[in-house]
C-alpha cells in the first residue's frame, strides 16, 4: 500500500507513503496518522505531513489497531485495540503523540467497532460498541472512567464523526440496510439523512456539505459529497473518507489499476 495526493476527480498521482491506509491528519495540518499493516499485524504511525519523520507509536501485536483519532490540541492519538483476532472484541486507547506508554481506557474487552470520535475540549472519546446487545455509540473520559452511553440503539449504530459545531454527532446506521443518520447530543434525537441504502464512514463538512462512502451495485465504493437539498456529487472510488478539519481536502484509501492498496486526498 502506499499514501498518495492526487488532484481532483483524478489526474497525476503523487506518492506520499508506502503500506499505509485509514488516514488522519492533525487539526493544524502538519501530523499525518495512520495504519501500517503486514499480514495480521498493524502498527499505529506518525509522519509529518509530507510523509517524513515516520515514528511507530503502537504495535498491535496478534490483535489489531483500528480507528484512530488525534485529539483536537494534537497532545494524544485515541484509537481502538481489537485484541482478540479476528474477533471485534478489545477496547479504547490513548497514546501520546510524542510517544509513550499506551493507556487503555476501557478495560472489558466488548465489541468495539468502526474509528472513534473526540468531543471539542478532548474531554472524551465516542466509539461504537455492541455492550448493550447491538451496536450503539459510547463515551469514556480521555482520563479513564465511566464508560456512557450516548445514543440509544435502534440498529447498528457505527463511526460516530462529530459534526463541526459540536452538537451532534453522524454515525452509519446499520440493519438491513446502512445509511448516514445525525444525532443530537443535547437529546439523543435522531434524524435520517440519506435514503441510498448502503452509506459508509459519513462526515459532516464545516460548510454543511454531507461526506459519505457509498457501495454500488458493482461492489465498489464510492465517494460522495451530498448538499443539504440531497443533491450528489460523486469525488471518486475509495473508502473511509476523512475531511480535514477545514473542509477543503479528504483523506480515504482507494486501490490503484494495480492492486495496490494505498491512500490519497483530494480537493473538495
Amino acid at each position: 500500500s502506499s499514501m498518495m495526493a492526487v488532484p481532483t476527480l483524478g489526474g497525476p498521482v503523487r506518492r506520499i507513503l508506502d503500506r499505509a491506509e485509514q488516514p488522519h491528519l492533525s487539526s493544524d495540518g502538519r501530523r499525518l496518522l495512520f495504519i501500517r499493516r503486514t499480514g495480521q499485524r498493524t502498527v499505529l504511525v506518525v509522519a509529518d505531513a509530507d510523509g517524513t519523520g515516520q515514528q511507530v507509536l503502537v504495535d498491535g501485536g496478534v490483535g489489531q489497531l483500528v480507528g484512530a483519532r488525534f485529539s483536537h490540541d494534537g497532545k494524544f492519538i485515541a484509537y481502538l485495540h481489537q485484541e482478540v483476532y479476528p474477533d471485534n472484541r478489545g477496547d479504547v486507547w490513548k497514546v501520546p503523540t510524542s510517544g509513550g506508554k499506551p493507556v487503555r481506557l476501557t478495560t472489558d474487552v466488548r465489541d468495539v467497532i468502526g474509528h472513534v470520535d473526540l468531543l471539542p475540549d478532548d474531554s472524551a472519546i465516542l466509539f461504537s460498541s455492541s455492550r448493550s446487545g447491538t451496536a450503539s455509540i459510547w463515551m469514556v473520559p480521555s482520563r479513564g472512567g465511566e464508560v456512557i452511553q450516548v445514543v440509544p440503539a435502534s440498529s447498528r449504530l457505527l463511526s460516530p464523526s462529530l459534526s463541526p459545531d459540536g452538537h451532534s454527532i453522524l454515525v452509519q446506521s446499520r440493519r438491513f440496510i446502512s445509511d448516514g443518520w445525525e444525532f443530537s447530543l443535547a437529546d439523543g434525537r435522531g434524524r435520517q439523512l440519506t435514503n441510498c441504502g448502503s452509506v459508509w464512514a459519513p462526515a459532516r463538512l464545516p460548510d454543511g456539505r454531507l461526506l459519505y462512502g457509498d457501495w454500488t451495485l458493482f461492489g465498489d465504493l464510492e465517494i460522495f459529497l451530498q448538499d443539504p437539498r440531497g443533491v450528489r456529487t460523486r469525488l471518486t472510488v475509495g473508502g473511509t473518507p476523512r475531511p480535514s478539519l477545514d473542509g477543503r481536502h479528504v483523506y480515504l484509501a482507494t486501490t490503484l489499476a494495480n492492486g495496490d492498496r494505498v491512500i490519497a486526498v483530494m480537493d473538495t
